[in-house]
This record gives C-alpha cells, sequence and structure tokens, in this order.
C-alpha cells in the first residue's frame, strides 16, 4: 500500500489557507495542484473547500457574470493551472457554475472546450487483458510464495486483472482451485492500524457517505464497525471530522445544493 503523508491538522490547514489569501486569491484548482496536501485536509476536515476557506476567514471572492468570453477565459485558467478537459473534472474543481454556463452560451462543455481552443484531453490507457490463463498461474504462484489473496490486500495489477478476465474474484480464485472461503481475511487478520488507513482510503473515494451506508460497504464495513465501534471517533483519530455523515447531515447539504 503507497503511504499517505500525514494529514495536516485542521489549525495547520486554516493557518496555510490565511498566508495563501495574504499573498493573493485562492483558488480551489490552484491549490489541488499546487498543494496537494492541503487541498486533501480541507476536505477532511471541512467536507468542502469552500467551507475550508469561510473557516479561515478569506473574503468571499464577489460573484461574475459569465458572458461568452468569460467562459473562455476561466476554461483557459483552469487548463493552465492543470484540471483535466471535462467536465466531471471542471465540476470537482469547484466550477459547476461554468459547466451550467456553458450550455447557456454553448449548448455544452465540449463545444465551449472548442471556442476556448483547448484539445480533448487524452483518453485513460486501456487495461491490457492478461488472460484467464495468466492469471490462475498468477494466483496460484502468489498461493506458493505465501502472498495474501485476500480480495483487500492482494496485488491491485493482479485484482484487476483477475476481475477482467472473471466476473469475480471469488471466480479467479476457484478457477485456480483454490478455497476462496479459507483465504478471505478475517476481522482478526487486520491491526488496528491497516484498519485506520483503510478507513483514510474510504473517506478518499466517498466522502460524503453516510454512517448507515459505510456499514453496509463491502468488503471492510462490518469489519470497521466490529473493531472499533463508534467509527466517527476512528475517523477522529486519523484527523477526520464530520464523517461519515449521518442521514441527517445529508439530507441538509442536499437542501443547501437546491
Amino acid at each position: 500500500m503507497t503511504p499517505v503523508p500525514p494529514l495536516l491538522t485542521r489549525a495547520q490547514v486554516l493557518a496555510r489557507l490565511e498566508r495563501l489569501a495574504g499573498a493573493g486569491e485562492v483558488r480551489a484548482p490552484r491549490v489541488k495542484q499546487q498543494d496537494p496536501d492541503l487541498h486533501r485536509a480541507a476536505l477532511a476536515h471541512f467536507g468542502t473547500f469552500a467551507r475550508a476557506i469561510r473557516a479561515a476567514g478569506v473574503p468571499k471572492r464577489p460573484r461574475r457574470v459569465l458572458t461568452r468570453d468569460a467562459i473562455i477565459v476561466d476554461l483557459q485558467e483552469l487548463h493552465r493551472t492543470g484540471v483535466r478537459m471535462t467536465a466531471v473534472d471542471v465540476v470537482d474543481a469547484g466550477r459547476n457554475d461554468l459547466i451550467s454556463s456553458t450550455r447557456r452560451y454553448f449548448g455544452g462543455f465540449t463545444a465551449a472546450r472548442a471556442a476556448a481552443d483547448i484539445p480533448a484531453p487524452e483518453r485513460p490507457p486501456r487495461v491490457v487483458r492478461w488472460g484467464r490463463a495468466r492469471v490462475i498461474a498468477a494466483i496460484r504462484d502468489a498461493h506458493e510464495r505465501g502472498a495474501p489473496l485476500a480480495h483487500s490486500l492482494v496485488d491491485r495489477e493482479l485484482f484487476h486483472a483477475a476481475t477482467n478476465s472473471f466476473r469475480t474474484w471469488r471466480e479467479a480464485i476457484e478457477a485456480a482451485g483454490l478455497d476462496y472461503d479459507e483465504l478471505k481475511l478475517r476481522p482478526h487478520a487486520y491491526s488496528d492500524a491497516q484498519l485506520l488507513e483503510i478507513l483514510r482510503a474510504i473517506h478518499r473515494a466517498h466522502p460524503t457517505l453516510t454512517l448507515s451506508q459505510l456499514y453496509l460497504l463491502p468488503p471492510h464495513g462490518n469489519t470497521l464497525r466490529q473493531r472499533f465501534g463508534d467509527l466517527r471517533r476512528a475517523a477522529r483519530k486519523i484527523g477526520i471530522r464530520g464523517w461519515p455523515r449521518r442521514g441527517r447531515e445529508n439530507r441538509r447539504a442536499r437542501a443547501r445544493s437546491r
């Protein structure tokens, strides 16, 4: 598992944002590119980058009326700062207003991107299939070496190759002549540190997850619950506050976004 840098504390996030505000305008895409640790910690502690900025007392940027020319300028600025130029990535960069404006003036994001002379981003490289025989051989080799074959700890390249060739990891394991149930990782096989790292990874992938959704999330939700009980308290141990959300918090967030 790739080591994750220690999460900045809430106070450190606020201090860095205040310093950035003193040096100029604070914008999420630029911070994400230039200081990813700050961006990650801001989302962990405050839920959104906008809330982090408000908590730091950074003056709100005056809302501009987006004209056709302004949309083109903003798209080009996002492109220069390294934002991948797809509608999804622009929304993730905090510019949902820009997407809605491209529909109004250009008929859609693709046409607006072309008007800004920005090339379409390259498609992600296609996954090269290993083929069933190679997957089975790799699973047997890993088993003979004593490498973990539990779904959550297995080598990711092997796991993805197996689920591309077979419908599920279980089917790949059984095709290799092994007993899937014997290889499953039991709750006691995790250390507390491993489980907290898994919890951190779940938060990165699902920042709006509720408690009830986390409990049901395969394959770790129930294991986390059995070990720690109070998962919000467990999340606070690794510097994540206000997560997983309670159901009413998600309802309030949806109401605010309307």
